[in-house]
């Protein structure tokens, strides 16, 4: 019962725990205001602007007066550091936020190693595998003897608790002396959000987690200057780096734990979690308060939280569990009920004395119960276990509380809370005979076992293949999204027989042979009864782990819920009105009201979250439907994982907590989340790769492409997706893991969320560069798009016009004086060259010493000093450059419809890139060019079968098309850029065929003749070629 003990305990206790090196010289202590310091200031992209202006202020201050001090700047990498501050480019310029690149970078690393402490400045929030590496780097490069101050730098907008600790997690979790502060960028106020070792002065005196605070109730700062001065004062000293002794490995469990065994001694976490079964002593000292958080806070940041929950399952003795014994003969009175040809009168006779029998079950019940509690070896084991699972519960919070600063709160208080919401009545299972089993409301019908008539039923639960996945982080934040895991899906038992019988029957077996581990009976949802049904629920669903009776309710409620949905044995798939088995019907009847019950009698959060009060379910509903109106896109429903969405709608539904205009706008709204979340999500992931992935989404927009991502402009509408059936096709297509969200919607729903998708896809496609969450990217969408009021509400009105404008404007103006006022003659060129077809005058292009265009009388000879008939004439570079000066001017007069086209440094008038969301500034492309790379990619048989025409004409066609495109020239967008390339093609054979006809070893068919790109494309060369094959002829 009490684990190891004597000698075998003390050497257990020598391997895990860590004592310092007696033999370390002295140490020297100095104020910390004469430290040699550090700084690791966050320089991503995030901190751009004000949030680096404080970060700097913060160095400054901190730095004042400091001639040894070193500073530094990372992101998605770390710059070297330097003494002299003015040389740092202060500015949020490094990519993303990556922590471990301090570590990895040497200059940065021996900074830290060589400082008497250090700084770790940051705005941003990191995922938990970033944690982790940071914490193994931290552990492997010894840093964590090192003490260090995390400063956060943002806004004071919600509770301190909410702050994003993630980044220096890691070190207030496995260092010993860490300070956590937060700096207001608009007051420049310092708030101290926790201390420990020598910083333990600075530590906020409070009751409740952070929370539950305000600002003003913490410890503040006017700056960082005022903050050094309170160290002073405070006396708070740090070890000089020359004297401070080698790091041992292990965790510091805080001052409870050093006062128990001596200063600086750790534990090896790897080998305690390898030890085995612990003494009571160790047990005791081990999960206290303090010592537990800090232990489970450190195994946290190093992903070790699964290896903890097993090393602590471990510590649990076993108790003598008193069973619900059949002592009386019940089940040989069922069986004789089960027998042919019973009369009336026998078969109440039987009935009586199984009532009897049941009474007599449960006296001795209560007996063994009353014996087992005056037991002093139970009394001891119950003792172990309860601290036990007291530190499994605790567990489950740092688990599921992620990364912010209300983790970095004393651990007890909010499990005391919980505790006194949630009393559990003894220390004892509970009995049987605590249940009233004569309530008045409950689901009573015949049971096909006992055959007794109006009898309370009961439901059976099966043992989930997986119960650790239903107290994950996940489960706990999303219990209602947890009820869709696989693991869950078989969780209820098609027997349906009143509770007595299922309670005597064949021990942990239902009557088709299922492993059955827990029974809850058909009574109202309150009281012991609910405190009796709550510990079956958590003996099914997380193997017995308290992890919270709203949490618990919520995910069975779905796994009810889903069961009728899903299951033929619980009705689903009858229609209504259709012929339903009666055994069916009974359990449909039974889960029904099971479900209702819970629904109406459970108590949970009104918001959701720790801050709330407790209420009834469909009142906190009712809450989330206020949020929703209020916060929309980030509200508390809205950002609930889809599954879980789609069953919260129902439950809301069901309570009448929400009403049909409700949950059309919630279904909606969510939609708009779940394709920005998917497209962020991506973006993450494919970051480095190339763009091509953003084609589905595209393809929601626009009705067809010339290539990926280059949508095709068919002019006015045409270019745009309006078929809602086409574009919901596509959009289930993205969203393929959340088919409920987008089934059974009605076609006008469906026709007013499709331009909202497209135009807030348009934004993300062609205006969101970098990751971002979607709660930044709505909120900045709001400021900077006049549209986004009315595309993200979905109650609001969406101008139709203004919308399709949106998604047309990355395609030019079709209309030549829009842009600007031109005469009638330069409107009436514009037109000629922008409707007629240029030919092909050599291999490389059309002529380049007149305007190609048959109605076009341009020549670019003029005052180039160019004889267009005299072959042999020497060109000069200035005759060439006039004549390209020439043709420049002409090309931009007719093919420019946007101000910036010509305006670039070099003056060429051949198409300029065009980088979307601006549309082309030209009318023009690179065609001729492409027709004549793409030929020469081909081989002499390739371009033979080109010729020949057919299918391998249409797919050098295409090719030619996507060759355009790849180069991103000029107007890329046209719609007839595959008809224009075929046009060409008979002018530009023509030309092969003159150019085949002057070498004699071009072989048999000018196909075989080879462009020489680098020497022959050049212009000089193109206008001898041309002067020589055409002369002056047009």
């Amino acid at each position: 019962m009490s684990g190891l003990t004597g000698a075998g305990a003390q050497q257990l206790n020598q391997r895990w725990k860590q004592y310092p090196h007696t033999n370390d010289p002295p140490v020297q202590r100095i104020p910390l205001t004469h430290a040699r310091q550090f700084f690791a200031v966050d320089a991503s992209g995030s901190t751009a602007g004000a949030i680096i202006g404080a970060e700097h202020d913060a160095v400054e201050n901190l730095s004042f007066e400091h001639t040894n001090d070193q500073a530094t700047t990372w992101g998605s990498y770390c710059q070297t550091p330097s003494r002299t501050f003015s040389d740092i480019t202060w500015s949020g310029n490094l990519g993303g936020t990556n922590p471990t690149s301090i570590l990895t970078h040497p200059p940065a690393l021996d900074a830290i190693v060589h400082s008497d402490i250090w700084y770790l400045l940051t705005d941003g929030q990191v995922g938990g595998q970033e944690v982790w590496r940071l914490s193994s780097l931290a552990a492997e490069k010894g840093i964590l003897d090192i003490p260090v101050v995390f400063l956060i730098t943002g806004w004071t907008r919600g509770s301190p608790g909410s702050a994003n600790v993630s980044v220096g997690v890691t070190f207030f979790a496995n260092a010993r002396d860490v300070l956590c502060l937060f700096k207001d960028v608009t007051s420049g106020v310092v708030y101290t959000l926790a201390g420990k070792g020598c910083f333990a002065p600075l530590q906020p005196d409070l009751d409740t987690p952070l929370s539950d605070q305000t600002w003003a109730q913490l410890k503040s700062f006017a700056d960082e200057q005022e903050l050094l001065a309170k160290c002073a004062e405070f006396g708070i000293m740090v070890t000089t780096a020359e004297t401070r002794p080698d790091q041992t490995a292990g965790i510091d469990l805080g001052s409870e734990w050093d006062r128990a065994h001596g200063d600086h001694v750790t534990v090896d976490a790897g080998v305690l979690l390898s030890a085995g079964m612990l003494d009571d002593l160790d047990i005791r000292m081990l999960l206290a308060d303090e010592a537990f958080n800090n232990l489970a806070m450190a195994l946290k940041t190093r992903g070790s939280i699964a290896e903890l929950r097993s090393f602590l399952l471990q510590q649990k003795v076993e108790q003598v569990a008193v069973r619900l014994e059949d002592v009386a003969g019940a089940a040989v009175i069922l069986s004789r009920l089960s027998g042919p040809d019973l009369g009336r009168h026998e078969k109440e006779l039987l009935q009586a004395q199984l009532r009897d029998a049941h009474a007599k079950n449960r006296h001795h019940y209560q007996n063994a119960i009353k014996d087992m509690a005056e037991s002093s070896e139970t009394s001891t084991a119950r003792s172990r276990n309860r601290l036990v699972d007291r530190a499994l519960q605790r567990l489950s919070e740092v688990e599921s509380a992620g990364y912010t600063a209300d983790i970095l709160s004393r651990p007890s208080n909010r499990a005391m809370r919980a505790q006194r919401v949630e009393p559990y009545p003894h220390e004892y299972e509970l009995s049987v005979v605590d249940l009233d089993l004569d309530a008045p409301s409950a689901f009573r019908s015949n049971c096909s076992i006992c055959l007794g008539e109006n009898e309370i039923m009961s439901i059976a639960l099966k043992k989930c293949d997986n119960g650790e996945a239903n107290t994950g982080d996940f489960a706990l934040n999303f219990p209602l999204a947890a009820g869709y895991f696989e693991n869950n899906r078989n969780m209820i038992s098609a027997q349906c027989i009143c509770f007595q019988c299922a309670m005597v029957g064949r021990p942990g077996t239902s009557i088709y042979g299922e492993e059955i581990v827990a029974v809850l009976p058909a009574l109202q949802y309150t009281g012991l009864n609910k405190t009796y049904m709550d510990r079956q629920l958590y003996i099914a669903i997380t193997g017995g782990l308290r992890t919270g009776t709203a949490g618990i309710a919520q995910l069975f409620m779905t796994v009810l819920d889903r069961t009728m949905h899903t299951k033929q044995w619980a009705g689903a798939g009858v229609q209504p009105g259709g012929h339903q088995d009666p055994e069916v019907k009974q359990r449909q009847a039974l889960l029904d009201w099971f479900l209702t019950n819970i629904l109406r009698h459970m108590q949970c959060r009104d918001t959701f979250n720790e801050q709330g009060n407790w209420s009834t379910y469909r009142r906190a509903l009712q809450w989330a439907a206020g949020d929703f109106c209020v916060q929309r896109l980030t509200s508390w429903a809205i950002q609930y994982p889809t599954a879980g969405f789609m069953q919260l709608l129902r439950f809301g539904q069901k309570t009448r907590a929400f009403d049909e205009q409700d949950i059309r706008d919630l279904r909606a709204t969510k939609v708009l989340h779940s394709i920005t979340s998917l497209y962020l999500a991506k973006l993450y992931t494919s970051c480095k790769s190339s763009s091509k992935w953003k084609q589905p989404y595209l393809a929601l927009i626009y009705t067809d492409f010339h290539a990926d991502l280059v949508p095709k402009d068919l002019g006015a509408n045409s270019s745009l997706l309006n078929s809602v059936p086409i574009f919901w096709a596509k959009l289930a297509g993205l969203l393929s893991l959340e088919p409920e969200l987008l089934a059974q919607w009605v076609p006008t729903d469906q026709e007013l969320i499709m331009r909202r998708v497209q135009v807030l896809l348009f934004w993300l496609v062609y205006h969101q560069k970098g990751h971002t969450t979607a709660k930044t990217l709505f909120a900045k969408l709001s400021e900077d798009q006049e549209l986004a009021y009315a595309v993200l509400h979905t109650r609001a009105d969406l101008p139709t016009n203004p919308a399709s404008e949106i998604l047309r404007s990355i395609f030019r103006n079709h209309e030549i004086g829009a842009l600007e006022e031109f005469e009638e003659e330069k409107v009436q060129m514009k037109e000629i060259h922008m409707n007629g077809l240029c030919p092909f005058r050599t291999p490389f292009g059309p002529s380049v010493m007149h305007c190609g265009f048959a109605e076009c009388p341009v020549s670019f000879l003029d005052g180039s000093g160019i004889d267009p008939d005299d072959v042999e004439q020497e060109l000069t570079v200035q005759m060439v450059e006039r004549l390209r000066r020439n043709r420049a001017r002409h090309l931009t007069e007719v093919f420019g419809v946007e101000e910036s086209f010509g305006r670039s440094q070099t003056v060429s008038g051949l198409p300029e890139p065009t980088i979307s969301p601006s549309p082309p500034n030209s009318s023009h492309t690179n065609i001729h060019i492409s027709i004549a790379r793409t030929w020469g990619k081909l081989d002499d048989a390739q371009r033979r079968s080109v010729v020949n025409g057919g299918a391998y004409l249409d797919l050098f066609i295409r090719a030619v098309v996507e060759e355009v495109c790849k180069h991103g020239r000029g107007d890329i967008f046209q719609g007839d850029l595959d008809d224009t390339a075929r046009r060409l093609l008979p002018s530009f054979w023509e030309v092969l065929q003159l150019a085949w006809r002057e070498i004699e070893s071009a072989g048999d068919h000018f196909a075989a003749l080879k462009l020489d790109f680098a020497k022959d494309s050049k212009l000089d060369r193109k206008v001898k070629w041309e002067r020589k094959v055409w002369g002056s002829q047009r």
